[in-house]
């Protein structure tokens, strides 16, 4: 099923101009961020996007499931994509820049939104293409990160990946098998 679904992905980034890019590593620099890496990340722009994933992530399939949810959340014009897309960008600057944006209280709720709608359908998919993932495992990885969004206020930076908050055992044992 594995396989069938990463040939559904990138048949599906050809048909919506996305690049698709499997990276031959654990993590992956986030755009033009200086600081910045990740397992993976999806990135829409008016008429092109860039799907990229780290191959070598132990949590490879699930950062693509994820990815791939963020694309259809864009290729669909989805409500939650287009109220958070100019909340993402501001977060990112105050992240990298430290600008100060006004009520970056809203800001990150709104991003938090995107994300929440994202795990859901992720886990959708998970079930309907029967992927090898424990999706009550990756839900309580969900709701780690919905935290995650709450704590930047507090950090002002990502976490390192090899530190993210679903995979600190710690973390998601704290966690509900449900999305909060």
């Amino acid at each position: 099923q594995t396989k069938k679904f990463i040939k559904h992905v990138k048949d599906e980034c050809e048909a919506y101009n996305v690049d698709f890019i499997l990276a031959n590593s654990k993590s992956v620099q986030y755009l033009n961020s200086t600081a910045s890496r990740v397992g993976g990340y999806f990135m829409g722009m008016t008429n092109k996007g860039e799907l990229k994933v780290a191959r070598k992530s132990k949590l490879f399939l699930e950062l693509l499931v994820h990815e791939f949810c963020h694309l259809h959340q864009w290729a669909e014009g989805s409500d939650i994509w287009i109220k958070s897309d100019a909340s993402y960008a501001l977060v990112e600057q105050w992240l990298e820049f430290n600008i100060e944006p006004t009520n970056i209280d809203m800001h990150l709720d709104l991003c938090m939104q995107l994300e929440l709608d994202c795990e859901k359908r992720a886990v959708k998919m998970m079930k309907k293409w029967g992927l090898p993932i424990d999706t009550k495992r990756y839900t309580k990885g969900a709701n780690a990160y919905m935290y995650l969004w709450r704590y930047l206020k507090y950090t002002r930076r990502w976490p390192h990946p090899n530190n993210s908050p679903y995979k600190r055992k710690a973390i998601l044992e704290q966690m509900p098998e449900r999305f909060l």
